[in-house]
C-alpha cells in the first residue's frame, strides 16, 4: 500500500533531532517579498501617479504612518508564515498563522476606526482613472500570488489550501497597502475598494493551493 505524504514524512523525521530552518527559506522569503513590492508598485505606478505629498503625509501624521507599518508588518510576517508551511513541523495550523491573521485584522481595524477618526482628511486627491481600484488590487497581486504558489511548491507543504490562504492574503495586502499612498484617502473607500478586494486573493490562494499545493 502507497503510503500517503504525512505517513512518510513521520516515518522518515521520526528519528530526526530538530534543526533550524534551512537558508533556503529564508532565501526564498526575501526573493517573494523584493519581487511581491516591486511588482505591485510599478504596475500602480504605470496605472497612475501616486498621490502627490503621501509621502509627506506619512511622515507627518503618526496614525497613517502607523497604520502603515502594521500593514507592512502584516505582509511580511503573513509571507514568513506561508513559506515556513512548506516545511513539515509538528506546528499547528492556529500557531503558525495565528499572530499574523491578527496583525492583519489589527490593520483593518485602523481603517474601521477611521470611518469615526481617519488619519488624513478625507478626499477625493489621488482618484484613479484607468481601472476601478478594487480591479487593480486584485489585478496587481496575482502575479505575486502565482509567484508564491510556485515558490511553496518547490518545498514540502502539507496543507495546500491553507499555504494558498496566507500568500494570497500577503500578495492582496501588498496592493492594498500601496494604494494608501496611490490612490484618495476616503476610509470607506479603503475597506471596500482595497482591502476586501485584496483579502479576496486569500480566497483565490486558497483553492489554487489546495489544487497546485497538493499536487506538488
Amino acid at each position: 500500500m502507497t503510503k500517503n505524504r504525512n505517513e512518510l514524512i513521520a516515518e522518515l523525521s521520526r528519528d530526526l533531532m530538530p534543526s533550524r530552518r534551512t537558508g533556503m527559506t529564508i532565501d526564498i522569503i526575501i526573493y517573494w517579498l523584493v519581487f511581491n513590492f516591486t511588482v505591485a508598485m510599478l504596475l500602480i505606478w504605470y496605472a497612475g501617479p501616486f498621490r502627490e505629498g503621501s509621502i509627506q503625509q506619512a511622515r507627518a501624521n503618526p496614525q497613517f504612518l502607523l497604520e502603515s507599518i502594521v500593514g507592512l508588518s502584516a505582509i511580511i510576517l503573513l509571507a514568513i508564515s506561508a513559506v515556513r508551511s512548506g516545511i513539515p513541523s509538528n506546528v499547528t495550523s492556529l500557531k503558525r498563522y495565528t499572530p499574523a491573521l491578527l496583525l492583519l485584522l489589527t490593520w483593518l481595524g485602523f481603517y474601521i476606526f477611521g470611518l469615526w477618526s481617519p488619519a488624513l482628511e478625507p478626499s477625493m486627491l489621488g482618484k484613479r482613472e484607468l481601472l476601478p481600484c478594487y480591479l487593480e488590487t486584485v489585478i496587481y497581486g496575482l502575479p505575486s500570488l502565482l509567484m508564491g504558489l510556485y515558490l511553496i511548491g518547490r518545498l514540502w507543504p502539507l496543507h495546500g489550501s491553507w499555504s494558498g490562504l496566507i500568500i494570497g492574503l500577503a500578495a492582496g495586502a501588498t496592493p492594498a497597502l500601496i494604494m494608501q499612498f496611490a490612490c484618495m484617502y476616503i476610509p470607506a473607500h479603503i475597506i471596500t475598494h482595497h482591502l476586501i478586494p485584496g483579502l479576496l486573493l486569500g480566497v483565490i490562494g486558497f483553492f489554487a493551493g489546495k489544487y497546485y499545493l497538493s499536487k506538488s
